[in-house]
């Protein structure tokens, strides 16, 4: 167990939302500018309708995009849906979703994007989204960045509709490669200092618990807390550095106790070159998903 006071704990992970609430309100106009984002947002968003396109009905499917960014996955599966609504902390990030959707002649009706952060705490007073539930809820690129894997999906299963799917994607870990995919140069703009040049086990293994309590590495003041950097101010934003193993995405989604038919697998594989070793190395996306019973 943290010899850390729970209050620190929380502290701590408020901080961290903050702090990743204020970086990309600052990148949200440029975000789609990026090539590697924009690579991986098709991707993601392919492989999506590639593996689960047969639950999507055009005249019916309502979807959730968590963590929706700019849009760049919910464009992808804007054809396959009769309503998506985009969810994300960031103002900036959810003010140009939804601007995107206006310059395209997009009806809000169709999909829009709300800056919110679902919370355990938020819910147990009350609805967030005004009893708004969905057949599908998508989440690309973003578990790196909550403190507690196990926390967020959980959540995002209290929204599925009965026989509704969550799908997660985001990166595998590798311990080859996954350490130079967030060096501190080669993260897109999300550029990492590692506290201690150790790697931190609860990215190999972020969903581990014992007696039905989260273990504390999960969301521990004490991980190895990265960080983007911009014009020399540091902020601490990722909680999981490298990525996550196969095997322990299938446990958190377990772990919520409301998710059957689980599935994981590598989506698809991409090079990125490290500009620090001079050189490209190949990474590997899982997608997860689960259905809610």
């Amino acid at each position: 167990m943290s010899s850390q006071p729970e209050s620190s704990q929380s502290s701590h992970v408020s901080d961290i939302v903050d702090r990743n609430k204020t970086y990309f309100n600052e990148i949200a106009e440029s975000y789609d500018t990026h090539p590697m984002r924009s690579m991986i947002g098709r991707k993601c968003g392919e492989a999506i309708i590639r593996e689960y396109g047969h639950l999507f009905d055009a005249n019916t499917t309502e979807v959730m995009d968590f963590a929706c960014g700019t849009g760049l996955v919910s464009e992808k599966l804007a054809s396959h849906s009769k309503y998506i609504l985009g969810v994300d902390a960031s103002q900036g990030m959810a003010d140009v979703y939804n601007q995107k959707c206006w310059q395209q002649g997009i009806d809000k009706k169709e999909m829009e994007a709300v800056c919110q952060m679902l919370t355990e705490e938020a819910s147990e007073k009350g609805d967030q989204l005004n009893g708004k539930r969905f057949d599908i809820i998508v989440c690309s690129s973003s578990y790196h960045h909550f403190s507690s894997p196990q926390d967020i999906t959980r959540i995002l299963a209290s929204y599925l509709k009965p026989s509704g799917h969550l799908i997660v994607l985001d990166l595998k870990y590798d311990k080859e490669t996954s350490h130079v995919f967030h060096s501190r140069s080669n993260h897109d703009d999300h550029l990492h200092k590692h506290e201690d040049g150790k790697h931190n086990d609860a990215v190999a293994s972020p969903n581990k618990h014992e007696n039905g309590k989260h273990n504390d590495a999960v969301a521990s003041p004490n991980l190895h807390v990265h960080n983007h950097e911009d014009g020399g101010h540091v902020i601490d934003t990722i909680a999981h550095r490298g990525g996550f193993k196969l095997e322990d995405v299938k446990s958190v989604f377990e772990n919520t106790s409301v998710l059957d038919d689980i599935r994981v697998e590598i989506a698809f594989t991409f090079e990125k070159f490290i500009e620090s070793d001079q050189k490209s190395y190949e990474f590997e996306y899982w997608i997860a998903s689960g259905r809610k019973f």
